[in-house]
């Protein structure tokens, strides 16, 4: 019988049918849209990640979380942010060559993917900067850090909404009767 004749049935065990289908919808690459239009969106503020790059768990364990690596474009971010002038000093050793303006987010644990287990690499000075410089340094390393930190959570909690979307009762309820499911009773 399909599931709209055992609603009408048998509605004592509509629960029982909806738990049996209950990751019917997550059982593919459910996330992979959420990820594509996260790494797009983090590129337009300097952030650069290969959607490959990005792990996550999930949903209600100790460690779950997401993060990712890749590569910052200070110079990018900045703009973004609207600090190019903010930093002046920086900026102007990055464009001088004195600084590389690209910094690296990497992975420091492989054991949970939360925002922890990620985090921004040194920014890599070549040679001759003031101490008013790596003051500014140590600040834009400051605000990168504190922005994959956000990215991370705030990617967590679109893959969490989403999951949570896509096993609800009504995610399973509609996907029984639009594939017209038959289920044993």
């Amino acid at each position: 019988m399909n599931y709209e004749e055992l609603k009408s049935k048998h509605p004592e065990l509509v629960e029982d049918v909806l738990s049996e289908y209950r990751d019917v919808n997550v059982d593919c690459e459910w996330y992979e849209f959420i990820i594509e239009n996260f790494t797009t969106e983090a590129e337009k503020i300097g952030f650069d990640i290969d959607p490959d790059n990005v792990s996550f768990s999930g949903f209600w364990n100790q460690g779950d979380g997401a993060s990712f690596t890749g590569t910052v474009d200070m110079l990018d971010f900045l703009k973004s942010e609207k600090l190019l002038s903010k930093y002046s000093k920086a900026v102007n050793a990055m464009r001088n060559n004195k600084v590389d303006e690209l910094v690296s987010i990497v992975r420091t644990s492989n054991h949970y993917f939360h925002s922890n287990t990620c985090a921004t690499d040194d920014i890599q000075v070549y040679y001759g900067i003031t101490p008013a410089t790596e003051d500014e340094l140590e600040e834009i390393h400051s605000l990168i850090e504190d922005k994959r930190v956000e990215l991370c959570e705030s990617l967590f909690k679109e893959l969490e909404e989403s999951y949570e979307c896509l096993t609800s009762d009504e995610a399973v309820e509609e996907f029984l009767l639009t594939n017209d499911i038959d289920v044993e009773v």
